[in-house]
């Protein structure tokens, strides 16, 4: 247990504690400070007793820390203080109190009463760049070197408002001076600094490589970020189809759902009863008496969105009310039917996806027809989760039908899938190389962690789910032969 003592100049060693006080308070006189305070602290671990000499100057606490093994405590206390005074006395004459602020810890040794060793850590709290402690003031040499300009700050695609360009115009701006031509040997001459753009060759070469691989996204995917139409088919149909396409397609299936919609209205209708007609005389004068005039203005501003039509579908809260596929994404990821903890780590995943910066594609793994440029992706992140999802979904599943191949062995037919198994065989690849890749931290954020860094990989082409779409595709393209084939099944005759 930690004790703590005021130094006094009184007491059983007060020359040793009186002496010490002054010489200290002299150097802070000098320093034009306010008055020290002192304090000693002492701590028992394991069986050895440490003496902390704790100075206060300035606002600021010292602790000269000292481990003392033998039986004379007082020799201990003794040698602690001197131990302090001695290294700040030093401090103070050589002016090195301004390296406090990156000082952390000094260790000095030294020998007291004959073989027994001490060893006093010096730590430093609070010492803010604020605090000048020197005794005389040193005049300073004006430095020979040029200034360096700092490099400006890389803005990332994800904080872009337009799209990265091609190629990057590396001529001189119109803000921008030539700078003094170089001598007559091709050096160049004394007094000049670097630009903010240095033409080093690692710089050119850097460039070039960006250029490269910016050249080889923008043949393989658009420029331009989707329309509503293009999202809206992608996420009820699972391809990106061409604006012109899209727009037409989109029509199509919204009169599609309206047609569904009517239909169930009027079965809905069918099944209710008639009323008699003096109901309906009564309800139209209700309905005109509370009506309120033509002219009259309404009450409020109105719904920013606008309500939905009615009749409602039947199936108006339970599929439409979300996005189709976050709705299925976060009930796969459920567990224990806990719907708000998924909804939770599904936020956070999305969180993640944002303000991650745009991702690199590799021409390696192509992803989906029509995708945008990775600038876009960042801006989206349901976009991002549908791209990474859909691009590595499957497009077939193979079933083995039981001793159909002969043998006993199973025959092996590929079947074609829709598109919500697509989509959940395809996350389900990816939740399984998220649940097995080890954390790099504690806490509930680990697993949305995970998952938005597979996400990114897959967009990236640095996920093994790729590999195992292709060997599906290689396995469904080599039992392609067995669709159609005639099974015949022998008769099984009953024991009578």
């Amino acid at each position: 247990m930690a004790t703590s003592s005021t130094y006094s100049p009184t007491g059983s060693n007060s020359s040793a504690s009186f002496s010490w006080q002054e010489r200290l308070e002299e150097v802070c006189r000098q320093a034009k400070l306010c008055p020290p305070v002192f304090q000693l602290v002492s701590d028992r671990r394991g069986g050895r007793t440490a003496w902390s000499s704790r100075v206060i100057v300035h606002g600021k606490t010292l602790e000269a820390r000292y481990w003392y093994d033998g039986k004379n405590l007082n020799n201990a206390r003794e040698d602690a203080a001197e131990c302090a005074i001695n290294w700040l006395s030093a401090s103070s004459g050589n002016s090195s109190w301004s390296h406090w602020s990156s000082a952390r810890e000094l260790e000095i040794s030294s020998r007291a009463h004959g073989a027994a060793r001490a060893v006093a850590m010096l730590r430093i709290w609070h010492a803010g760049r604020t605090l000048a402690l020197r005794s005389w003031s040193k005049p300073a040499v004006p430095s020979s070197k040029a200034p360096r300009q700092a490099r400006g700050s890389l803005r990332l695609y994800a904080d872009d408002s337009n799209a990265r360009p091609s190629k990057p115009d590396h001529g001189p701006g119109p803000e921008t001076t030539p700078g003094p031509a170089p001598t007559g040997d091709g050096t160049k001459p004394e007094g000049t600094s670097q630009g903010l753009f240095s033409n080093s060759p690692a710089d050119k070469s850097q460039d070039s490589f960006l250029d490269t691989i910016d050249d080889a996204i923008s043949n393989l995917y658009g420029k331009k970020p989707l329309t509503q139409a293009q999202e809206s088919v992608l996420y009820r149909r699972g391809r990106i189809p061409s604006p012109e396409e899209a727009e037409i397609e989109a029509q199509a299936l919204d009169a599609e759902e309206d047609a569904i919609e009517e239909d169930e209205a009027d079965s809905e209708t069918s099944h209710t009863s008639e009323a008699p007609p003096e109901s309906f005389d009564f309800l139209d004068q209700l309905s005109d008496s509370s009506s309120p005039p033509a002219d009259a203005e309404p009450e409020g501003p109105g719904h920013k969105f606008g309500l939905p039509k009615e009749p409602y579908p039947s199936d108006f809260h339970l599929k439409k009310r979300y996005h189709p596929v976050m709705d299925q994404v976060t009930r796969l990821i459920m567990r224990d039917g806990k719907l708000s903890l998924a909804q939770k780590n599904m936020g956070m995943v999305l969180f993640i996806l944002r303000t991650s910066p745009a991702p690199i594609y590799s021409p390696k793994f192509p992803l989906l027809p029509g995708t945008p440029g990775p600038w876009h992706l960042s801006l989206d992140p349901i976009l991002y989760m549908t791209i990474a999802i859909d691009s590595i979904a499957p497009m077939l599943q193979i079933r083995g039908i039981a001793n159909a191949a002969g043998g006993g062995r199973a025959l092996e037919v590929p079947h074609p899938l829709g598109l919500r198994r697509r989509r959940r065989i395809a996350f389900q690849w990816i939740l399984n190389v998220a649940q097995n890749k080890p954390s790099r931290g504690s806490g509930p954020k680990q697993f949305a962690s995970r998952l938005a860094s597979e996400i990114i990989a897959v967009v990236e082409g640095r996920s093994s789910v790729w590999e195992r779409r292709r060997a599906l595709h290689k396995q469904g393209v080599t039992t392609r032969s067995n669709i159609g084939t005639k099974i015949k099944m022998k008769k099984r005759y009953s024991k009578k």
